[in-house]
């Protein structure tokens, strides 16, 4: 099909619930709403990177049944969809199934290196239904020959796009000359990004791999384990110390924080010189930026936070090494640090409380596929609907 003088004629369905997929999702979104007719569905977590605009065109409710979902997406009469790769909704899981019932070619965008097969599959009563779609963008060289060995597929349906989301963090901090502005205070700032395990009272509504089906963290870890300890370590260093800080808490999109806020709370009065917040609405770079140092456990925000190049720690104290891999890739790459104990952490406050400019614990880091990421994504979809 020839689209030079038809573009507006080409419509695309963008449609997104998990947070990471929806960053990216919005990101191409400002590219390809110039050149086609694009409609945006992203619901939950993912709605917060929608303007004001879209999201009263976005009329859906999150908690959309496989029905509603299909006869609302149907009636815009799509020719692509492009759907994010979450593991906990499905809503993108339903969306990929409405593509092959109606002949409507799909593309599934991955933001992450694991859990490929849950990605793409979901139990129901018992039967895993699978929902592959036409094409997969990935990172890399490793996440297309893991993924195409996880789910059996041929790698012609995969193409290396890079990293997105990690691209547009990496021009935002280029972008910024004088970062020193965005420390607009004289407290050391600490942010520390959670993750998305649940609290107990949500755990048996937990879908992913992080508890077991007792409940209990395969990993040997919470957030609200982490967060205690990371908090009972500042405080017992800032005694000597005397330093004014701002402990900032970042709960995970899909987060149930309660558990967390509480823990917050009963620490918020002890030491006058530390003061504690729980921030909901700022997004990870903007954190990042305001911030001197990074803690978190496994997120994606620590590959985001370390390319704004803040010190970044994955705290994992608990972890059993021996018996369960490392599930922050920040790590793999040498974007964050590993702390597996409370000596190291100790020994990290102590450094950084001391002088926020210490390099002590700096590692170089690999190379991950960002340049360019987002022309190589956009000059397939020409391709994909040029073909259409």
């Amino acid at each position: 099909m020839k689209i030079e003088n038809s573009y507006k004629k080409i419509k695309i369905l963008l449609i997104s619930y998990d947070p990471a997929g929806g960053s990216i999702l919005s990101i191409i979104n400002e590219k390809l709403k110039k050149k086609y007719d694009v409609k945006n569905l992203f619901f939950g977590p993912s709605k917060i990177y929608l303007n004001s605009y879209e999201q009263k065109e976005n009329a859906i409710r999150s908690n959309v049944s496989l029905k509603n979902l299909k006869k609302n997406f149907l009636s815009f009469n799509p020719n692509l969809i492009i759907t994010a790769s979450g593991v906990y909704n499905n809503v993108e899981h339903y969306s990929r199934i409405i593509a092959k019932e109606n002949k409507i070619k799909c593309i599934s965008v991955l933001d992450y290196w694991s859990e490929y097969n849950s990605r793409f599959s979901r139990k129901f009563k018992n039967k895993i239904e699978y929902s592959i779609p036409d094409w997969i963008f990935v990172m890399d060289s490793r996440s297309k020959k893991d993924l195409a060995q996880e789910l059996n597929i041929n790698s012609r349906k995969i193409f290396i796009s890079g990293c997105i989301n990690l691209e547009n963090i990496k021009k935002k901090n280029k972008a910024i000359k004088k970062k020193e502005e965005f420390l607009k205070t004289n407290k050391i700032v600490i942010t520390f990004f959670s993750d998305a395990f649940y609290p107990k009272k949500n755990k048996k509504k937990y879908f992913g791999k992080f508890l077991d089906k007792r409940g209990n963290s395969v990993f040997g870890y919470t957030p609200d384990h982490i967060l205690k300890i990371l908090l009972e370590s500042i405080y017992e260093i800032n005694r000597k110390l005397k330093k004014e800080i701002l402990f900032i808490y970042k709960p995970h999109p899909r987060e149930d924080y309660l558990i967390n806020k509480k823990i917050i709370k009963k620490f918020q009065n002890i030491d006058k010189n530390i003061k504690l917040k729980t921030e909901t609405s700022k997004k990870t770079f903007q954190l990042s930026i305001e911030s001197h140092l990074i803690f978190g456990m496994s997120s994606i925000a620590l590959f985001e936070a370390s390319i704004t190049n803040k010190p970044t720690f994955s705290v994992q104290i608990g972890l059993d090494k021996k018996n369960i891999f490392d599930p922050c890739l920040s790590n793999r790459f040498n974007y964050s640090i590993s702390v597996n104990n409370r000596y190291k952490l100790i020994a990290i406050l102590k450094s950084y409380l001391q002088n926020t400019n210490s390099k002590k614990f700096k590692l170089l880091k690999k190379y991950v596929n960002i340049d360019g990421a987002l022309s190589k994504t956009l000059n397939k979809i020409d391709k994909i609907i040029s073909d259409l």
